[in-house]
């Protein structure tokens, strides 16, 4: 389903800055064209480099309650994004603008209704393996027979890995939404469960930034 409502420029500008304050990485972080660590200088993504995931063949979007039980399935979602800078120095995540994220084929209706920036951090050590963060994104849906709206705050994802020998690079969701509006049937809390193909860019690793 199509997106409702876009944050305006200055919320945007807010959580940007907010992002690249609060990144809690340990390492200097940069989106690279090459699996070589570190990336080599002039390799990386600059910003407003788009990203664009779908669904692993296979795959569905999953929300859960916290004991397990499934509120409902999604058998297509889309995530496009936008890059605000291209990472690097030390504690700062890569940032962006969330263009569109969608759901289809679902048990019951899911709209995202304000989408929010993401970060994402490289997990330090690693060969080519990242956190992502959610800041800003609000999903409302219907649980139990209510409707109710999640998210809000940053939001720990799940994990990115960068491109293999046999796949694209990858977005493995696995994330607790707070409730923030809904009446009693809204659990307090459900787990959103996924996994993204990353189509775009190909050539699409998560490095720390040349020395």
């Amino acid at each position: 389903m199509r997106h409702l409502t876009m944050l305006g420029l200055a919320a945007v500008t807010a959580l940007a800055a907010t992002a690249l304050l609060g990144a809690g990485s340990a390492s200097a972080t940069v989106l690279c064209t090459e699996n070589v660590r570190p990336c080599p200088k002039g390799e990386d993504y600059a910003a407003n480099t788009e990203i664009h995931a779908t669904l692993e063949p296979g795959v569905h979007s999953v929300l859960k309650d916290t004991a397990g039980n499934i509120i409902k399935t999604c058998t297509g979602s889309t995530f496009k994004g936008k890059t605000l800078n291209t990472g690097g120095g030390e504690g700062v995540a890569v940032v962006g603008v969330i263009e569109a994220l969608t759901f289809t084929g679902c048990t019951s209706p899911t709209v995202v209704i304000e989408k929010g920036l993401f970060e994402i951090h490289y997990v330090k050590g690693t060969n080519t393996r990242g956190t992502m963060t959610l800041v800003g994104t609000k999903i409302t849906t219907n649980a139990f027979g209510s409707s109710c709206v999640y998210g809000g705050i940053p939001i720990d994802t799940g994990t990115v890995t960068g491109k293999t020998a046999t796949s694209n690079a990858t977005i493995h969701v696995a994330a607790s939404l707070p409730k923030v509006e809904g009446g009693i049937a809204c659990p307090l809390s459900v787990v959103w469960e996924a996994g993204y193909l990353v189509t775009a860019p190909v050539n699409f690793y998560i490095k720390e930034e040349s020395e």
